[in-house]
């Protein structure tokens, strides 16, 4: 009879967790909701935006050190990404220019069907 006792206490100790993770759950939830509407209302008040708007444009092309921070080798490698990007966006930019005379010369040639 104690066993039994004992296993229904544990099985309502074990429900009565259950609930209030359910609970906990839910006031987070609610939480986010309640972040959410306050995000919409602050983003709709211009004074607020304007505000935001200057404090980020005073952080553009601050430095933060951090690549003057890291090891020699790590600045070296970073330096050779952003060249390698540059040439990435060359080759597109050279890419986009030939398309362009593509398109240039193909509406050339179906310029007697258009006009047909």
């Amino acid at each position: 009879m104690a066993d039994t006792d004992n296993k229904e206490q544990s099985e309502l100790d074990q429900d009565l967790e259950n609930v209030e993770e359910v609970e906990e759950e839910e006031t987070g939830e609610e939480t986010k909701i309640k972040a959410r509407q306050l995000t919409v209302q602050m983003m709709q008040n211009p004074q607020i935006l304007a505000a935001l708007q200057e404090r980020l444009d005073g952080l553009v092309d601050t430095p933060t050190g951090y690549i003057e921070s890291l090891p020699r080798v790590a600045k070296r490698r970073v330096n050779a990404f952003k060249n390698l990007q540059v040439k990435c966006a060359q080759i597109a930019a050279k890419f986009y220019e030939e398309v362009d005379d593509l398109e240039r010369k193909s509406a050339v040639l179906y310029q007697p069907l258009v006009d047909k």
